[in-house]
């Protein structure tokens, strides 16, 4: 978990250096009202007891209201797949974390901070052809990142972050987390 924390930390120094080489004649970051955005990328994911990590793809969605220009409030849906093709079929793990989250722009710059609180799912599923099984379970959920977003229009802007979502479900709190980088698709009204 420690090598985790040390990918986290490098990524969110490097949206800070980015922040800084970033165009003087780009569009002002201008956040008020209603948001929209996505994000697409990639990471790796482990659950508890598990030696090895895998690598899977990784998707998010944000929709919610910028209450300043620095500061917007929202929910965060993010989800991290991968399927392994078995003797017994395909085997998909998704985990999954839905909270409620802020991202806060400091001094209403490109660089972005954000968490968020609420649950986390991680499923299972078993396809063989004929019959599909699935498996969930719900607990505790959460995520940091740190990136930057460009503002390449009034209303729209683009940037990359990284992220760890944790989440910790059933009676003995098992846990799973995923580190990934994504790029994000943001709207702002």
């Amino acid at each position: 978990m420690h090598r985790f924390k040390v990918l986290f930390a490098i990524g969110a120094l490097g949206a800070l250096c980015v922040a800084n080489s970033a165009s003087a004649g780009s569009h002002p970051h201008d956040r008020n009202g209603f948001m929209i955005g996505f994000g697409v990328g990639g990471g790796n994911a482990g659950i508890e007891d598990g030696d090895d990590r895998e690598w899977g793809g990784v998707g998010n969605f944000r929709i919610g209201y910028a209450l300043r220009p620095d500061l917007v409030l929202h929910y965060e849906g993010s989800a991290w797949l991968r399927t392994f093709d078995t003797v017994f079929g395909d085997f998909t793990w998704t985990f999954s974390t839905h909270t409620a989250a802020i991202s806060y722009f400091p001094g209403n710059s490109g660089v972005l901070l954000r968490g968020g609180v609420g649950f986390g799912v991680v499923s299972v599923e078993l396809d063989s052809g004929s019959a599909t099984t699935e498996s969930d379970e719900t607990g505790f959920g959460f995520l940091l990142a740190a990136g930057y977003e460009w503002r390449l229009s009034r209303k729209f802007a683009l940037g990359p972050h990284v992220e760890f979502d944790y989440q910790a479900f059933g009676e003995d709190l098992a846990w799973s987390d995923q580190l990934s980088g994504v790029l994000d698709f943001n709207w702002y009204w």
